[in-house]
């Protein structure tokens, strides 16, 4: 019994899953308007399944072990044939292993045919079988139970007579086993090809974005939004950046603190313009100005326990926060009312102040 060698899935799960640094769940999750992130990830579940079962398999020892072969290498051939059809884009009516005719030589259909031939016979609907090959459509045929010594066959029955009302006589029907692992590795071969051509589609989309060009407005709070469009067709690149960057200018300042706060923007361009141009180039690198923002559910000393979602509004470490935060400055005012925004926000500028007064 051929071994079909786990390292092969293994790799392509590895590409799938974040070796292509996040680009297929970003580039499948929302495609043509379907969610084809989920089916790859069911694919991969019932090929490892389907291999699983076929790597251990021992000697059949009921009719019944034979057709949970034959099973496994159904999920194993439609499993093939959803990512072919996802990732090569192929037409559903279409797909690229259709029509091959070199294993089961059968004279009625090609290969994939037959083999629905054999499993609907060894199990999967064998008192109910199509006039394969024949032109009266309303003759059925219906399988014995198989042979349980040497060779996997049965003989088909139907339910026509000959013109003189004697029965047909039976077809038997041999299952080539060998012929059966070889269509199985057909498509089991196919995937270190998917995997290289999702390759290409991920090495296509980064030039194509590389591509295209990003400008900046001279209006720092337009600059953020172009910026966060632009990662939003890139991969969601520098998101939380982003996303405190806009919780910072939707921040009104209170006390007369409008000038710290336009300080602390002026201060932020090299951060601005550091996104734009990974954003351009396709890098994901961490920032060398990110230290500047402060990010939602990250530990930041006191500050974590405003700024994190965990942390209910009114609990006894958020409301020692805001206390300790008043009593150790005056230059802003923290409310026990003020949004989980709004604190980030004050937090940032505070920072902004102290470190600007210590480089001083």
């Amino acid at each position: 019994m051929t071994k079909f060698d786990e390292s092969i899935l293994c790799s392509f799960r590895d590409t799938v899953n974040g070796g292509l640094n996040g680009f297929v769940h970003f580039h499948y999750r929302n495609k043509n308007d379907r969610n084809q992130w989920n089916i790859i990830c069911s694919c991969m579940d019932w090929i490892r399944v389907a291999i699983d079962h076929l790597n251990s398999k021992r000697p059949s020892h009921t009719d019944f072990d034979f057709f949970s072969e034959i099973a496994a290498i159904d999920v194993l051939q439609q499993s093939v044939n959803q990512l072919i059809k996802i990732i090569r884009e192929q037409n559903s009516n279409h797909p690229l292993l259709k029509g091959q005719t070199g294993i089961f030589a059968d004279p009625f259909g090609d290969d994939d045919d037959y083999f629905k031939h054999l499993r609907a016979i060894f199990g999967a609907h064998p008192v109910n079988l199509k006039n394969r090959g024949g032109s009266d459509q309303d003759e059925k045929w219906y399988a014995s139970w198989p042979n349980p010594k040497g060779e996997r066959s049965v003989y088909l029955s139907s339910n026509k007579n000959k013109e003189n009302g004697e029965p047909k006589p039976h077809q038997k029907v041999i299952a080539p086993e060998d012929k059966i692992i070889k269509y199985a590795e057909r498509y089991y071969a196919e995937i270190p090809t998917l995997e290289n051509d999702l390759k290409v589609v991920y090495e296509t989309y980064i030039q194509q974005m590389k591509e295209t060009s990003i400008e900046l407005s001279t209006d720092i709070y337009q600059s953020i939004l172009e910026l966060q469009y632009h990662s939003k067709q890139r991969m969601n690149l520098y998101k939380d950046d982003l996303e405190s960057l806009l919780i910072l200018l939707d921040y009104t300042p209170e006390n007369g603190n409008s000038k710290l706060k336009n300080d602390y923007l002026n201060s932020l361009r090299p951060l601005i313009f550091e996104i734009k141009n990974n954003l351009q180039n396709m890098h994901s690198e961490e920032l060398k100005e990110s230290c500047r923002l402060i990010y939602k559910d990250k530990e930041y000393g006191p500050t974590y326990h405003l700024t994190n979602s965990g942390y209910a509004k009114n609990s006894a470490l958020f409301t020692q926060s805001i206390d300790e935060l008043n009593s150790f400055q005056k230059t802003i005012k923290f409310e026990y009312t003020d949004t989980t925004e709004t604190l980030r926000a004050k937090i940032m500028i505070l920072s902004y102040r102290y470190s600007k007064g210590k480089a001083k």
